[in-house]
């Protein structure tokens, strides 16, 4: 496969590669099709939101509205037309709607005040990674062993501009695989600095508009959108094509790997930790002029690592506690299962465990109070110093980091089957409930954390077979076996990547970017899924330029032949044709793309999540029913009930037999379900 040659010397045409015309600079920066597509507009609304908005949509949707559905007809009968009558359920349709509306958003609300109240009184490095705390640190160290950096340190707008700067020739460099020449990197850098700061001092857009991608000119969110689209094709010139644009890497003295992340999220995290430790360093040379400011700014480091670990900790440990609260709420003033309703065990009271309540109440009433420590800033440093020396702590460090106010998998995974699930079986009213959790609940987290994941992979490979567009990456070991390729598709964190919206845009426009043109892309094609072929045909205008180029239709050509044909071409008009096709974010390619990756998140929360949860309402409904009846058969034949514990009560009769059962239930509150997911 040919590759173009890198031109690494500084020129106005490497200029050009950050300013595109105008007419482009509009198409690229509109992610709006031609026409509305209602499914692309739902999902890219949740994708702006994050992991918050997809979590909290499928929620609301998937969870609340179906459950509180099911749960004003639990216990009805049902007429010979297959319709319910009798009275609505409003006590159980009230517990199934309080535990899924606490339980799911406050997995976010929570972390989200916390972490607002940390950044305003402890720093907004607190917001940033531990990884990244420690690489923006050692790159801070080194700028400020500058004398002239460091005479103007106090000078927060300077050294804010020229320490963004040091930074950027970093990560452009790193980024483009050291293939740009450093005169360019230097310019670059700064041109990508003058960008930033007018990003900073941007006004946002509102909400609404955010989420529906509606263009506000010169708002922070379309100017920092302008400035990835620039940053996405530097990096497409010159990395593999199957790599991912977006990412941005930040390489760090002492270690073999660089730091990866999305571009955006380092210019979130540039920000943070500027601002912070320059306001610092500030504060401090007020306090004492003849501070050693390298020392201070190694201290400052340690700390705010240390203070990013325990706000990870409290986020989570306190969302942890909130979920075994949320049991006592949603059972508050319930005498008895709301779920037994119309069956035999109607009525049943479990028994008091208000004094065993009170009794944990008074004890921790009793254990004395933490006292506030002091030197915090030397415990900061300890902790911080700590948990970046000592590996296995680092491993479950990284496993709990927070993106914002949102969990990671790893993190999620623990809250559910670790501090949801078993509480709830051990707060449950009765036995009926325990197993209805025990169902419900592993089902569901199981479908939605796995199964959902695994379906949504194989969704896009499905229609990647169809179409021919690769709407997946896959990882370097997938082809290695059956289980390899089992590992990442059912794998939540990691594995196959469904393309987003954002990366689908990077991987079909301006495809003359990729290293080869557009063998380059072909490449992409083949090694994630897709069909040369079929591309080529999708587009009526790409389809005749690609017969000039081969010289034969195209149903009739054979891969080999295609490939022949345009790794053979030089620059000519046909293949111009096709790449202007490809330069507007508008394209056929991208709207078919984004359609297919788009439908199946759609019809998950939209269909498929309610109806699932519906389905396995209702066939809880059918188990506990059927235990009932079996316990009645039992206790009607004479025999004892499983969890018979009163010998001073014999069954007398069919009636007195099945009291005694009601009576000895477990009498701690439910909890069923939250992400019942």
């Amino acid at each position: 496969m040919s590759v173009k040659a890198i031109n690494t010397a500084l020129t106005s045409s490497a200029k050009n590669r950050l300013g595109q015309n105008e007419e482009q600079k509009k198409n690229q920066h509109n992610p709006s099709f031609q026409g509305f597509n209602p499914v692309v507009t739902l999902m890219d609304a949740i994708d702006r939101g994050g992991f918050a908005a997809s979590f909290i949509a499928q929620d609301g949707i998937g969870m609340v509205a179906p459950r509180i559905k099911e749960g004003l007809n639990r216990g009805r009968e049902t007429d010979e037309n297959g319709k319910k009558k009798g009275p609505l359920n409003w006590e159980f349709a009230r517990k199934e709607g309080l535990r899924e509306i606490l339980s799911g958003p406050s997995a976010f609300i929570i972390p989200a005040g916390i972490l607002a109240l940390v950044k305003k009184y402890s720093g907004t490095s607190n917001n940033v990674s531990m990884d990244m705390i420690k690489a923006l640190g050692k790159n801070f160290e080194e700028f400020a062993s500058e004398k002239a950096n460091l005479d103007a340190i106090t000078d927060k707008a300077a050294t804010k501009r020229n320490f963004y700067e040091k930074v950027l020739q970093n990560v452009l460099d790193t980024s483009t695989e050291g293939k740009i020449s450093q005169e360019e990197i230097k310019q670059l850098a700064a041109e990508y600095t003058n960008k930033i700061i007018e990003i900073e001092n941007a006004k946002p857009k509102n909400a609404f508009k955010h989420l529906l991608g509606r263009p506000v000119a010169n708002s922070k969110q379309d100017l920092t959108q302008a400035l990835t689209d620039k940053f996405m094709l530097l990096r497409k010139q010159y990395v593999s094509p199957s790599a991912n644009e977006l990412v941005a890497s930040l390489k760090v003295e002492g270690k073999d790997a660089p730091i990866s992340l999305s571009f955006k999220k380092l210019l979130e995290n540039m920000k943070d930790f500027t601002d912070d430790i320059t306001d610092s360093v500030k504060t401090r040379l007020k306090k004492d002029t003849s501070t050693d400011v390298k020392d201070y700014i190694q201290r400052f480091t340690k700390k705010r690592i240390g203070s990013r670990f325990i706000t990870n900790m409290s986020m989570f440990l306190a969302v942890v506690g909130f979920y075994t609260v949320i049991p006592k709420l949603y059972n508050l003033g319930l005498k008895g299962n709301p779920a037994l309703k119309g069956t035999a065990a109607e009525g049943q009271q479990p028994a008091d465990n208000t004094k065993k309540a009170e009794d944990k109440a008074e004890q921790k009433k009793q254990q004395p109070q933490q006292t506030s420590f002091q030197g915090k800033e030397r415990f900061f440093s300890k902790t911080g110093d700590t948990v970046m020396n000592t590996g296995w702590l680092k491993k479950i460090s990284d496993k709990f980091e927070f993106n914002g106010a949102s969990m990671s998998v790893p993190a999620m995974l623990t809250l559910l089957f670790g501090f949801c699930l078993p509480p709830r079986y051990l707060q449950a009213q009765d036995k009926y409930d325990k197993e209805e959790i025990l169902v419900r609940d592993m089902s569901s987290f199981v479908a939605i954390l796995f199964a959902a994941k695994a379906l949504a992979r194989g969704f896009s490979d499905g229609f990647a077979k169809l179409s021919g567009l690769a709407l997946t990456t896959k990882p370097e070991d997938h082809n290695k076996s059956f289980w390899h390729k089992l590992k990442n598709y059912f794998t939540p964190a990691s594995g196959v990547n469904v393309l987003t919206s954002e990366e689908i845009i990077s991987k079909y426009t301006n495809i003359d970017k990729y290293p080869g043109g557009i063998n380059g892309f072909f490449e992409f094609l083949e090694k994630n899924g897709g069909n040369i072929k079929k591309v080529l045909m999708l587009d009526k205008d790409v389809k005749a330029n690609a017969q000039k180029i081969v010289g034969k239709d195209l149903k009739t050509a054979s891969i080999t032949e295609i490939k022949n044909a345009f790794n053979n071409i030089k620059d000519n008009d046909a293949l111009e044709e096709i790449y202007k096709v490809f330069r507007s974010k508008n394209n056929k390619f991208i709207n078919y793309a984004k359609t297919m990756n788009s439908s199946f998140g759609a019809l998950s929360t939209l269909a498929l999540v309610p109806l699932f949860m519906i389905w396995l309402a209702r066939t809880c409904e059918r188990m506990t029913k059927k235990r009932i009846e079996q316990d009645k058969a039992v206790n009607a034949s004479g025999g004892q009930p499983a969890q018979q514990s009163s010998p001073q009560l014999q069954p007398q009769s069919q009636q007195q037999a099945f009291a005694p059962v009601t009576q000895q239930l477990s009498a701690a509150p439910s909890m069923a379900g939250f992400l019942a997911k």
